[in-house]
């Protein structure tokens, strides 16, 4: 099992993005033609590809959105049909996975269980599922990583518990306090 790392965000400026339908065999051809029109309106990718799946897991066809920052501050054509764009992308309060792809084959399956983690999680921490998932494809030292997040906040069973949860915070860092949580 993956770490998982709370207090995560997706945040990005000028962002381009294009709604696509497809079957799950056609999922290379999407980011290739996504990186397609991208050169095609003469814009210049400024940062990681990122995408979320808007319908249910699993289904077909898979409805998603993909994403990219942009060095310019605006589409050339601000009516553009091929591609939308957002000065601002930002999500926070997100819980977020990693994993090393080693081949285009494997990608899938990893973020199916990558998926999978962070509903446990969620589970396990009394948490509440707030946006979709979102992949995120980084490239480190050459080497290639698939980071799925999730919006999800805390919920409390009733106020004693949030109460006790933010006395234990207190102590925690108070002078002379428990150093428990």
């Amino acid at each position: 099992m993956s770490l998982i790392a709370e207090g995560q965000k997706i945040s990005f400026k000028n962002v381009a993005s294009k709604y696509y339908e497809f079957n799950s065999s056609e999922t290379g051809n999407i980011v290739e033609n996504f990186f397609k029109l991208i050169d095609e309106k003469h814009l210049t990718p400024n940062g990681p590809l990122f995408y979320s799946i808007q319908s249910d897991i699993g289904t077909e066809p898979i409805l998603a959105i993909y994403s990219v920052p942009i060095k310019e501050e605006n589409l050339v054509d601000m009516y553009d049909e091929d591609l939308d764009f957002q000065t601002y992308f930002f999500i926070d309060n997100m819980i977020m996975t990693r994993a090393e792809i080693l081949s285009d084959n494997e990608a899938e399956d990893i973020s199916k269980e990558m998926v999978q983690q962070l509903i446990e999680y969620v589970a396990v921490n009394n948490m509440d599922i707030q946006s979709q998932f979102y992949n995120m494809i980084k490239i480190v030292d050459d080497r290639v990583y698939l980071e799925v997040y999730l919006k999800a906040t805390r919920l409390f069973k009733d106020e004693k518990s949030y109460e006790s949860f933010f006395q234990k915070i207190k102590n925690k860092f108070s002078r002379g306090g428990n150093n428990e949580i």
